[in-house]
């Protein structure tokens, strides 16, 4: 969640916030590791995207990481 939060500029309480709603799709992994507790695959962060974009605000997000993850691999740094 920590990765998430931080390419989309959004605190992990917002996050969370998403997933309750339904918004986000994710899920939990069994590590004792504190921040690192959910898995998000790229489809569901970018279908929580196209379908919320006002959720996502452009100045905080990581603008090279949101577009690799919303053309799906495509994005300004893939090769040609």
């Amino acid at each position: 969640m920590s990765a998430l939060c931080l390419g989309l500029g959004v605190d992990h309480r917002v996050a969370a916030h998403w997933i309750e709603l339904g918004w986000l799709k994710g899920v939990r992994r069994q590590t004792e590791r504190e921040h690192d507790l959910w898995f998000f695959s790229e489809r569901a962060i970018r279908l929580m995207v196209k379908r919320h974009p006002n959720e996502i605000d452009p100045r905080r997000a990581d603008w090279l990481w949101l577009v690799d993850i919303l053309c799906g691999g495509l994005g300004p740094l893939a090769e040609d």
